[in-house]
């Protein structure tokens, strides 16, 4: 617990003469604050988080270094102009890559297994819907892969991962899968060695802009100044600032004991993205599936859905294990940030107070370049 006042000493070195505090110790917060103080070498940049480590979604992902399924881009073109859709797709392309260059492909676990949908034969009008757009998209995205066909239809992947029930299997060459944790701990490192300050157990309840700078309230009643704030805190930060246009929602996961002789090998999507799983060494994680309850999804309270654990584990039963014995031995949830569009919101929000929020479910792909970005406008 916290004295009722910080002493003289607190206030006098841990608290006082901030002079960029940043809401969110995840992979947007992080990047930030290790490219604000090569930018600022003299600043004193300092990271608050209510949790022990990033509290949001940045350690709780399935570790997908991917950038768009067609599916699920054909879903951002109903709602994201054209030019708009592929600018983002470019992006996250751009973030992946960058990601991987500043944390080391080696330090994070990265393997560049492939991206894949898949299809099941519930929806026969869309899935073809889907592989005739195949050299469309291929056109469209040759520029920012570099590769002559970055989607293919590879169905003989369905029988070399031992899946049922799936008719079609559509894959990305350029994408692949990370460890979260030992990216973000990477990055927690570099961060560190440049000597960027990390709050860890404090939660900002409230923010005010003044003219000196900005005055954040903790839940503990105190008091703390910064010249500036970033908030990268993503589906929390409507806490902070009601008015913006994002909602939290709660993505579920679920990791099998280790499996002998699985063959699954890839990241895989499923129902236009929202639901998803691979290969964990000889562990199968999946999760997703809040399209199923989207009422009781839109919240940034962690928990479990019983409804989309059951279809999950039916999923996994059904396709994926092909009778293979197993147990559940992890299952988390975490939480992410999306609005009515796909873009992250990017802007100095007021005099002192910049945001760098809503990933739209691309936090992996979209996280560092959107905390480096938010330090050359700050």
């Amino acid at each position: 617990m916290y004295s009722l006042e910080p002493s003289y000493w607190e206030k006098t070195t841990f608290l006082s003469d901030i002079d960029i505090a940043i809401v969110g110790a995840g992979l947007v917060g992080t990047s930030a604050a290790l490219y604000l103080k090569k930018k600022y070498p003299s600043a004193k940049i300092v990271v608050f988080d209510r949790g022990f480590i990033g509290s949001g979604a940045s350690t709780k992902n399935a570790g997908f270094a991917c950038f768009g399924s067609i599916s699920e881009i054909l879903e951002d073109l109903k709602s994201t102009s054209h030019n708009e859709t592929f600018e983002l797709v470019a992006r996250r392309y751009e973030g992946m890559r960058h990601l991987l260059e500043l944390c080391g492909e080696k330090n994070i676990d990265f393997a560049k297994k492939s991206g894949y949908e898949v299809f099941t034969s519930t929806d026969q009008t869309f899935t073809q819907e889907c592989i005739h757009q195949i050299d469309f998209f291929n056109q469209e995205v040759k520029t920012i892969t570099g590769l002559e066909s970055t989607y293919q239809l590879q169905n003989d992947k369905i029988e070399s991962n031992q899946l049922n029930g799936i008719q079609s299997c559509i894959v990305n060459l350029a994408e692949g899968q990370l460890h979260p944790g030992k990216m973000m701990q990477r990055l927690y490192a570099l961060a560190r060695e440049e000597g960027v300050l990390f709050y860890n157990g404090i939660e900002i309840s409230s923010v005010e802009d003044h003219s000196d700078g900005v005055q954040m309230a903790l839940s503990n009643g105190w008091l703390i100044k910064s010249s500036k704030l970033l908030l990268a805190n993503n589906g929390f930060a409507q806490r902070l600032i009601p008015n913006l246009e994002i909602e939290a929602v709660r993505n579920q996961v679920i990791l099998t004991s280790e499996i002998p002789d699985l063959k699954l090998s890839g990241a895989f999507h499923m129902h236009k993205g929202y639901i998803y799983f691979r290969d964990v060494g000889s562990r199968v994680l999946i999760g997703g599936a809040r399209h199923l309850d989207r009422k009781g999804e839109t919240t940034d309270s962690f928990g479990y859905n019983t409804l989309i654990e059951e279809v999950l584990i039916q999923l996994l039963e059904e396709v994926i294990l092909n009778n293979k014995d197993y147990t559940i031995e992890h299952k988390w949830s975490g939480i992410l940030g999306v609005g009515p569009k796909k873009l992250p919101i990017l802007k100095k929000y007021s005099s002192h107070v910049y945001l760098a929020v809503r990933l739209g479910g691309m936090g992996v792909a979209l996280g560092s370049i959107l905390g480096r970005d938010a330090a050359k406008i700050m």
